[in-house]
């Protein structure tokens, strides 16, 4: 079917610098996002372009295209750079705001309350707090809703946090620990 690549993908990590790498050998591979997005066609996804050297906007723009689903991707980026390139090459696709962006949008509705930003992003993916500052909150995240703004948080795995995090209405909570997860959804 040609959807895993090969590569074993656990081959050089390690939790301890390098003195053993227990996941290597054990044939972990990755799927191509090109293999997920014909698998599950109906699927949306939350796309995160990392790279920066060289950019990937435009290879991923098409990609996403071929696959006719602009309407069902969320492209995201920590780095400005990334998301002001992919925005010019594929403004139909939904991005996410970008670590300067978000600071902008909480410093412009927090000191001058009653200005608006007009962002070029529908959707914000923030960690609870960054550098000890707190980013996560109600003020912020109505901020967000009354320009119809989407909230997603990362990465969030206590199942007491989530619970918090539902009661603020967030639009999505990422976590490696799905299960409880579901529990607080009532799922």
């Amino acid at each position: 079917m040609g959807f895993h690549y090969r590569r074993n993908q656990g081959n050089n990590w390690s939790s301890d610098e390098g003195s053993s790498f227990p996941y290597r050998g054990q044939g972990i591979t990755f799927t191509s996002l090109e293999a997920a997005f014909k698998a599950f066609p109906d699927m949306r996804y939350n796309i995160d372009m990392k790279q920066t050297d060289p950019l990937i906007e435009e290879v991923s723009c098409k990609l996403i295209r071929q696959n006719n689903m602009q309407n069902k991707v969320l492209a995201a980026s920590f780095t400005h750079t990334n998301n002001v390139a992919f925005r010019k090459v594929c403004p139909e696709v939904t991005t996410s705001a970008d670590q300067t962006e978000t600071t902008i949008f909480v410093f412009v509705t927090f000191a001058y309350p009653g200005r608006t930003v007009t962002p070029e992003y529908k959707a914000f993916e923030v960690p609870i707090q960054q550098s000890g500052i707190p980013v996560v909150t109600q003020n912020f995240v109505n901020a967000a809703h009354e320009r119809s703004l989407r909230v997603d948080v990362w990465t969030i795995d206590d199942p007491r946090v989530m619970k918090d995090l539902v009661s603020l209405g967030f639009g999505a909570i990422n976590t490696e620990r799905p299960d409880p997860l579901k529990q607080v959804l009532g799922r």
